[in-house]
């Protein structure tokens, strides 16, 4: 096997992975929690030895109108006033939440059908030592 061909279909398969990973932890994260819309009411800096970051400060109501607020613990491209999306455990909203990565269900297909496709072309590829 060329190394060409075996690095499509290894890069195929980490492509479908991924794929699927990100689906599995949309619609797992979800399942039994309410959800609500958010909106971003602050950041805060974060210092490591790497550097510093800005984490997202969101605040959402949950079904009985309460208020609660969140810290993000990895830096996001949110803004002050952007509204996200909040799937929440009514029962601990403050802890157990999730917030879906942003792909759509057709970019995360079409992250799968490239990742196959690729792993399909490193397969029928022609060995170029026989």
């Amino acid at each position: 096997m060329s190394v060409i061909k075996f690095g499509l279909i290894v890069i195929g398969v980490i492509i479908v992975v991924v794929g699927v990973c990100n689906r599995q932890q949309q619609s797992g994260a979800t399942l039994g929690m309410n959800s609500a819309v958010g909106q971003v009411v602050g950041q805060n800096q974060v210092s490591t030895y790497f550097g510093a970051y800005k984490v997202a400060v969101i605040q959402f109501p949950t079904t009985d109108s309460t208020q609660v607020t969140i810290t993000l613990e990895q830096p996001s491209s949110y803004r002050i006033g952007d509204k996200v999306t909040i799937y929440y455990d009514p029962a601990n909203p403050e802890r157990d939440w999730a917030i879906p990565s942003g792909l759509t269900p057709w970019q995360l297909a079409f992250t799968i059908i490239v990742g196959v496709c690729i792993v399909i072309v490193g397969l029928v590829m022609k060995s170029g030592n026989r």
